[in-house]
């Protein structure tokens, strides 16, 4: 049986993970909406609805089913509708269609991070730094799946470094870097039992 001082210190350290967890997730999302480029605004409410421009969108892919270009739009048009599953099958196709499209590769990964298939967009991140080894940005998407989806702390504080030095070391992207790292770094402690 723990004592009350133990068992403090036990509750304090999980909360501090939890913590820690919510706040990768946090700036997870943020990396994200900075990637897509989007504005977090409401749509206005003229014009199609998101299922309109969906429905047009499938339509159009079934007529044109070797257009790269409109697998991507249909993908996206999924993941703003929150159709997750769809939104990754129409990125797989249009990676399959042009494969030489990093973008591609990385948005198919987010989407496979979200739906919490981790090995999957490791795996399609690391395929996309051997073919574009100079692209930072790949990096950072790359640390954060590593780290928060595989638990690879490590791996995801390599990752992050290399983002930070094709960065150039600076601009808000490589502070929000540095902070996940540090994060990283004393979860990684507590996750093997080290002390920094």
């Amino acid at each position: 049986m723990l004592s009350a001082r133990a068992f403090r210190k036990r509750r304090r350290r999980i909360a501090y993970i939890v913590l820690t967890f919510l706040l990768s997730l946090g700036l997870l999302g943020t990396s994200i909406g900075w990637f897509l480029d989007r504005s977090y605004r409401p749509a206005p409410q003229e014009g199609p609805t998101l299922e309109q421009v969906l429905s047009e969108l499938e339509s159009q892919a079934q007529a044109n089913p070797q257009d790269a270009a409109l697998a991507a739009r249909l993908a996206r048009a999924y993941w703003e509708a929150g159709k997750m599953e769809e939104a990754e099958k129409a990125y797989q196709k249009a990676v399959d269609l042009s494969p030489e499209d990093g973008g591609l590769r990385i948005e198919l990964a987010l989407v496979q991070f979200l739906l919490g298939r981790a090995d999957q967009a490791a795996a399609g991140l690391a395929e996309e730094i051997k073919r574009h080894p100079e692209r930072a940005e790949t990096y950072y998407y790359y640390a954060q799946v590593l780290a928060l989806g595989k638990g690879d702390y490590r791996g995801g504080i390599e990752a992050m470094e290399k983002f930070i030095q094709l960065s150039g070391g600076q601009g808000g992207d490589v502070a929000r870097a540095r902070q996940m790292v540090e994060e990283w770094r004393s979860m990684a402690g507590e996750k093997t039992g080290e002390k920094k």
